[in-house]
């Protein structure tokens, strides 16, 4: 990861220095004193304006403490949300790191501060900057364009301010780190990232953090009697592997959380084969579960009071002569039987086991995440995950964690006669809505299986990757959720 760093204004020497200003009609009065002493920058000034996202440099030689300055724009005050401060930090770094410059300050400011609320300046900066400087260049051999330039990121402190700062940067760089590495995962290639290995590799963090696992094998899915994840690994060579995380908790009145991934490590769609342009993303299906599992790991970072298990079974959706097929019946663990209307419909049969498995947890609060449906797309875009559920509280809540950190929810209904979408003539359901509403339905057939407790649906598959990038996140995975899940549970009473 960069290194970011507090250091004091003015006494600090930099190259490159950022400075956020708002739009108004006294512009050059907001500055730093020590920048208004500056004629270059002055009359580097003229004619801008400071709307959003409007960006000037000015490269100085009568100004001690840098050689450049730029000038971003943050819009009227009057609109002022942290979301949009995030997309304007984004876009900043984006900048700066086209210009590829290795270091560039921030410079915290009083006319900064009076408006936005200075944890959340040097928090949200230094979060963004982790995420946003992210590059998945393991494989890259020759082309060394999109390396990352920007190494180093420092945050220019008023005295009074200096102590604060590092414990934020701290708290910004376990999240974000949890969040790169929900996306290294993702972006890892399928042949790579086979069941086994991504488990191996998370046990790995947990061992190294006090976390208790479990892994459990084909022989102990057989044991269990998962007849939807044994159904859905048939058609590869990679055995399936259910992963479960424990974080016990810090507190004394704490609540017992568990999260539940679908972990699809790649998805061909089985005998209910996919177009080959939509196979292309489809390393991208085990998100949910990768998101869990770093949830975990970071609330053990960060000493979240709460008890959190992470329930992740990963396997694959191939072809092949034992391949599950339309119209057989399975058996799940729980003991309801599902008519297969559509193999590509695989990500809810292997939840439906670890849905069923999580009831001998006894969850006070239950959230399963998973890339479920290309139809939450068709209703919400790239712009929100939909969320589903029994409790409103758990889901507004869930929702307004969302609003904070820019990883946006909108609640869909969830009516009792969404289930008769899922009625088959041989089995207890079909799989698959025959009807519409797929990711309604998808959740319905879901809630079959969720022990009696407060529970929460997120589907993530329109938002857990970007096909071009924007604002702070990059093209690729963008590890949407964990940063949710950990604001949800920092302010879980």
């Amino acid at each position: 990861m960069i290194s970011i760093k507090a250091k004091l204004f003015p006494k600090s020497k930099n190259d490159t220095i950022v400075i956020f200003v708002w739009k108004e009609k006294a512009l050059q009065k907001s500055l730093p004193k020590e920048l208004k002493a500056s004629k270059t920058v002055l009359s580097g000034l003229i004619g801008f304006k400071g709307e959003k996202g409007e960006k000037r440099i000015i490269y100085v030689d009568d100004f001690s403490l840098a050689s450049k300055v730029i000038f971003v724009g943050l819009g009227n005050r009057g609109d002022y949300t942290l979301m949009l401060f995030r997309q304007v930090v984004g876009e900043t770094f984006k900048f700066v790191s086209d210009l590829r410059v290795p270091s560039v300050s921030f410079y915290i400011n009083e006319s900064i501060t009076k408006k936005i609320n200075y944890a959340d300046a040097v928090y949200t900066i230094a979060e963004t900057a982790f995420i946003s400087l992210y590059k998945f260049n393991k494989y890259k051999t020759k082309d060394t364009k999109n390396k990352r330039i920007t190494k180093e990121v420092v945050l220019l402190c008023n005295s009074q301010f200096i102590k604060k700062t590092q414990p934020l940067i701290k708290k910004a760089g376990i999240i974000a780190h949890a969040t790169n590495r929900v996306r290294d995962f993702v972006n890892e290639p399928s042949n790579e990232a086979i069941p086994k290995s991504i488990a191996l590799k998370l046990v790995n963090e947990a061992k190294s953090l006090n976390v208790d696992y479990k892994i459990l094998g084909i022989k102990h899915l057989k044991k269990e009697k998962m007849g939807g994840i044994l159904a859905v690994s048939r058609g590869s060579n990679n055995e399936p592997v259910f992963l479960i995380l424990k974080y016990k908790g810090h507190g004394k009145k704490k609540k017992r959380v568990c999260l539940v991934g679908k972990g699809i490590c790649y998805d061909s769609g089985g005998l209910s084969l996919k177009p080959s342009s939509s196979m292309v993303g489809m390393k991208y299906d085990m998100a949910g579960a990768a998101v869990c599992a770093q949830t975990v790991l970071a609330a053990a970072k960060l000493k979240i009071p709460h008890e959190i298990i992470s329930i992740t079974p990963l396997t694959e959706n191939l072809i092949g002569s034992k391949s599950y097929r339309p119209g057989d019946i399975i058996t799940t663990s729980s003991g309801m039987t599902i008519e297969v209307a559509n193999t590509d419909a695989e990500g809810r049969m292997i939840l439906s086991d670890a849905l069923h498995y999580s009831g001998r947890y006894k969850p006070d609060i239950l959230v399963v995440i998973a890339t479920l449906t290309g139809s939450v797309k068709v209703c919400l875009g790239e712009e929100a995950a939909a969320i589903l559920g029994n409790d409103n509280t758990t889901m507004s809540m869930l929702q307004k964690a969302g609003d904070e950190v820019g990883e946006r929810l909108w609640p869909l209904p969830l009516w009792d006669e969404y289930q008769d979408y899922l009625k088959s003539e041989v089995a207890d359901m079909k799989n698959i809505s025959l009807k519409g509403a797929g990711t309604i339905t998808a959740a319905k057939f879901l809630s079959n299986f969720i022990p009696k407790t407060s529970w929460a649906h997120i589907d993530i598959a329109s938002t857990a990757f970007e096909e071009d990038g924007k604002s702070y996140r990059i093209k690729g995975a963008t590890g949407f959720g964990v940063r949710l899940f950990l604001q949800y549970l920092q302010t879980l009473s």
